[in-house]
C-alpha cells in the first residue's frame, strides 16, 4: 500500500526538497517488497497477490511511477491476471469443486523460477529506538543488537526533520531554541548499513 510506505519513508507527509536519489530510494524500497511478496506466491502456493493503492503522486509520485511498474512487468507473465476484485470474486465461483480444493490444498503444478524476479536479500535489521527523557532525545540500537550491528558496519542516526545529527542524542532545550515553542518536528532513529542507506527507523 502506497500510504504505508510514505508513513514509513517521510513519517506520513511527501518530503519536502525530495532529491532524485532518495525518490528512487524510495522507489526501490517499494518495489523490492513487491517484487519480494509477488514471487513468494507466483513460484509458491500461487494465492493472489492483493495491491491497495491511493493513486496519489505523493512523493513526487515514487509510489505511483512503482506501482505502475510493478504492474506492467507482472501482468504480462505467463498464468497471471490482473483484475478488479470483483472479477477475481466471479472467476472463484466458476470454479468446480475438483479445481477449487485442488487450488486450496496446494495440489497444482508449481511454475520453475525462471530469474525473471531477481532475489531479494534480508538485510541485517538491529532493533533500534528513540528514546525520550525529560531532557532530551536518543538513538539507541538494542545491547543485544550492538556487537552484529558493528560487524555489518552498520550505524544508528539521529535524525531531525529528515537532517542528519551530528551526535545520536539532542536536548530537548536545544530544540525549543532552534524551532520554537509548540512547535512541530519529525524525530527519529535511522539504521544505516554500511553503505549509509536507510534499512529501519523509528519515528517520533
Amino acid at each position: 500500500m502506497d500510504y504505508n510506505w510514505l508513513v514509513y519513508q517521510s513519517a506520513g507527509a511527501s518530503k519536502p526538497n525530495l532529491t532524485p536519489e532518495e525518490k528512487q530510494q524510495f522507489k526501490t524500497q517499494m518495489m523490492d517488497s513487491y517484487n519480494f511478496y509477488f514471487k513468494q506466491n507466483y513460484y509458491g502456493n500461487r494465492g493472489p497477490v492483493h495491491i491497495g493503492h491511493h493513486f496519489s503522486k505523493w512523493n513526487d509520485a515514487a509510489y505511483w511511477e512503482t506501482m505502475k511498474e510493478f504492474a506492467q512487468f507482472v501482468c504480462n507473465k505467463p498464468e497471471v491476471r490482473c483484475v478488479t476484485y470483483s472479477e477475481y470474486a466471479d472467476w472463484l465461483d466458476g470454479l468446480d469443486n475438483y479445481t477449487y480444493e485442488s487450488y486450496r490444498t496446494g495440489q497444482f503444478d508449481k511454475l520453475k523460477d525462471d530469474n525473471t524476479i531477481k532475489n531479494i536479500a534480508a538485510p541485517f535489521l538491529a532493533r533500534v529506538r528513540l528514546d525520550q527523557s525529560a531532557k532530551s532525545f536518543e538513538a539507541v540500537v538494542d545491547p543485544q543488537d550492538a556487537k552484529a550491528l558493528k560487524l555489518s558496519k552498520g550505524t544508528v542516526q539521529l535524525q531531525v526533520n529528515f537532517e542528519p545529527q551530528a551526535e545520536t542524542s539532542v536536548a530537548k532545550d536545544d530544540l525549543v531554541k532552534k524551532y520554537g515553542a509548540g512547535s512541530t518536528i519529525l524525530i527519529r532513529s535511522v539504521l544505516l548499513n554500511k553503505n549509509k542507506k536507510t534499512i529501519r527507523l523509528d519515528n517520533l
